[in-house]
């Protein structure tokens, strides 16, 4: 392969683009999947919120129940086969939506097979990723899978997705996603073979995997970060189910014009990830945590009291609109000054040999605490309406606030941005 740290001797190496590309594909056709099974779903179930929440759990539960295994799994079979198999189930599961895609109950179980495989893909992937680069292209490698990561969601979510509906509807954004799929499925072919060397057995595996929960359980410095990365995740999640019924209960659209608040969000988050590029190496972690979290606050009431505001103004939905676009946006831009640093205190607090095993049991934390809140906010939304459960939310979001106050100078000691400015994530 070619020698060189760089981008540009990356993009050389023909295995590495194959594996990135497949990164690239798959994460904007779940996006843009996600985005029109929302609507679809929405759709065929008469406008229940509850529906939605369901599309999301069947998202999530996967992931909490199958994360830690699919580590095991991964490290005992060739992960070339992991990676092609998992794209090709997720390949198939979305094109047998297409068979039917007014019957919920297929859609949900297309998504739980979606998202299982999903579980077995993401360790797979990254373990790939040493055995198609040299060792001094790590760095950037990582590098461009974590913002292909952000970027992706974007770019599914927010233009793919939606772009995709306008031109050809839901049912057709969904085959266009499974076709993605196929392709990266291809792609993973012409990666090398990479069986793991054999463990240590299923008792040591069970053993590191324990060390990683008592280090979260017992660690503030590991658990508080953990939930504010909960939270966050939560509410993308929680937008994500309310968000067509506040486009047309609130609002007065149709469910498609999602995208006049799926867009502004996307807009800010480039806004806020930019922020943290130029300003982020100067402004401590716990900073830019407060300021996130104030502005997830203060968006989050605006979004609640957004029919009294625009009654004041008129209340056509074009003024309404008015208002939601720059409120979605500060929403958009506050959330990865919450997400971003929180994740890096992880990183730094972290020691190396703990990261991998503590790494996989977040990833299970993250998912089942994001599950809890959008299990109740789909009904909720239908009993309360909206304004009810964003105002809940800002509650929340408002004590967590308070509390990071609190809990700020437990964190200082560890903060590498209060003792070297320089030192960037």
């Amino acid at each position: 392969m070619p020698a060189g740290g760089g981008v540009r001797a990356l993009l050389a190496n023909r295995r590495f683009l194959a594996l990135w590309s497949a990164q690239i594909l798959t994460q904007v056709a779940g996006n843009a999947a996600l985005y029109a099974l929302t609507l679809l779903v929405f759709a065929d179930s008469g406008r229940s919120s509850t529906a939605v929440s369901f599309l999301f759990i069947a998202f999530l539960v996967p992931a909490v129940v199958l994360s830690l295994p699919a580590g095991v799994i991964v490290d005992r079979v060739d992960r070339r086969l992991v990676l092609v198999v998992s794209n090709g189930l997720r390949a198939a599961a979305f094109a047998a939506i297409l068979v039917a895609p007014g019957e919920l109950v297929l859609v949900y179980v297309a998504v739980l097979v979606v998202a299982a495989a999903t579980t077995l893909f993401i360790p797979a992937e990254a373990a790939m990723i040493p055995r198609v680069t040299a060792p001094d292209q790590l760095l950037a490698a990582n590098g461009l899978f974590t913002f292909t990561l952000q970027a992706a969601f974007a770019a599914g979510f927010a233009v793919v997705g939606p772009l995709a509906v306008t031109v050809a509807g839901p049912a057709a954004t969904v085959g266009l996603a499974a076709i993605l799929y196929l392709v990266a499925t291809v792609l993973c072919l012409i990666l090398p073979s990479a069986r793991a060397e054999s463990g240590e057995g299923r008792r040591s595996v069970r053993r590191e995997i324990m060390e990683g929960i008592v280090v979260v359980r017992t660690d503030a410095l590991v658990r508080w970060p953990l939930i504010l990365l909960a939270w966050t995740a939560s509410l993308i999640g929680i937008v994500g189910v309310v968000g067509p019924e506040l486009a047309v209960e609130v609002l007065g659209l149709r469910e498609s014009d999602f995208i006049l608040l799926v867009l502004p969000i996307a807009g800010g988050l480039v806004l806020g990830i930019g922020f943290i590029a130029i300003a982020g190496t100067r402004v401590p972690r716990r900073a830019l945590i407060l300021f996130g979290l104030a502005g997830l606050t203060v968006g989050l009431v605006l979004l609640a009291l957004i029919r009294t505001i625009g009654g004041l103004v008129g209340g056509s939905p074009t003024m309404l609109v008015a208002i939601a676009i720059p409120v979605t946006a500060l929403f958009g831009a506050a959330y990865p000054l919450v997400a971003a640093p929180a994740q890096t205190i992880l990183q730094e607090v972290l020691a190396d040999e703990l990261r991998g095993r503590v790494f996989s049991v977040l990833n299970a934390f993250v998912s089942a605490a994001s599950l809890v809140p959008i299990l109740i906010v789909g009904p909720a939304a239908d009993a309360m309406g909206i304004p009810a459960v964003v105002g809940a939310c800002a509650v929340v979001t408002v004590l967590l606030l308070i509390r990071s106050i609190v809990a700020a100078p437990a964190l200082r000691p560890h903060d590498p941005a209060a003792s070297d400015p320089g030192r960037s994530r």
